[in-house]
């Protein structure tokens, strides 16, 4: 019932499995349903007492899967500092198993928690590590997404060198895995790290190929980024025309999932609208010519 989604059938056949004798993954297994309810309470009883059934059955395993759990219900409570043990001790486990897939999983989750109160500090040793164990353990898949996320982390402290030559080094192997929709984030990544730079025509040429996909994927939000990163690029190019339609398209998407971010696109395509001294009826061609053009 749990891998289909019935969380609440579910519920009750761990219930009544429990009365019949206590069992730890029985324990488990109620937690976890509890748990997909968003009945965190209940659920953190349930899988306490499964994980203490777990070690007094020297089940490892178990209790590093009860402590991954109780660990995510610390992070929905904003309780950081609980989740940070559960998980520090599920590193510990996974280090005494030799699972380094696991503990590579483990330390990844204690940067999360630090990149979440902004100490890319305390973040980066953890994804480096990370990465260190995946490549060493041939993981490439792994590693392909834990060098993601350390030039994610150098992006957002604004360390564009080191970031750009990560998202480089990562995305042959997003690409070697099929994985379009990574691909294309980092192909939107690098065309923000270009465009810092000054480097406008490998940012048009990463944004332009970020939205190809996008489209392929029907990934909305996404193709909207994009739109509009291409029209701010040839806005600085002075090429208002041009930003113009790519900033009015990114409204139109936006628009058409109705997403809140249109509030922030709708008054720059406005604005530049007037720049260009647009009288309404032309600006409402305009609008008619990209309408179109989009469909």
């Amino acid at each position: 019932y749990l891998d289909q989604g019935e969380y609440r059938k579910a519920e009750e056949w761990y219930g009544r499995a429990l009365e019949i004798a206590p069992d730890a993954a029985a324990q488990h297994g109620l937690g976890t349903a509890l748990m997909r309810q968003k009945k965190y309470d209940p659920a953190g009883e349930c899988l306490q007492k499964a994980k203490e059934a777990f070690h007094g059955a020297g089940d490892l395993s178990g209790e590093a899967s009860s402590l991954s759990s109780l660990a995510a219900i610390d992070m929905l409570k904003s309780d950081n500092e609980a989740a940070a043990e559960k998980l520090q001790t599920i590193v510990e486990i996974m280090k005494s198993l030799g699972d380094v897939q696991g503990e590579a999983a483990a330390l990844q989750e204690m940067a999360r928690l630090n990149l979440n109160k902004s100490d890319y500090d305390a973040a980066r040793p953890l994804l480096v590590r990370s990465l260190e164990l995946l490549e060493g353990a041939g993981d490439r898949m792994g590693a392909a997404f834990a060098i993601f996320n350390l030039a994610s982390l150098d992006l957002e402290k604004g360390d564009f060198q080191s970031a750009g030559a990560e998202y480089a080094k990562a995305l042959p192997l997003f690409k070697e895995m099929g994985d379009r929709a990574g691909e294309a984030a980092i192909l939107h990544s690098l065309g923000m790290i270009h465009s810092q730079a000054g480097e406008k025509e490998k940012a048009m040429e990463s944004f332009r190929a970020a939205l190809q996909i996008n489209q392929e994927l029907a990934d909305r939000p996404a193709e909207a980024g994009a739109f509009f990163q291409l029209g701010a690029l040839a806005v600085q190019q002075d090429k208002l025309q041009e930003g113009l339609r790519m900033m009015a398209l990114a409204a139109i998407v936006l628009r058409s999932i109705k997403s809140d971010d249109v509030k922030n696109v709708e008054p720059l395509v406005e604005r530049l609208a007037s720049q260009l001294s647009l009288s309404q009826e032309q600006f409402m061609v305009m609008v008619q010519e990209v309408l179109q053009s989009y469909a």
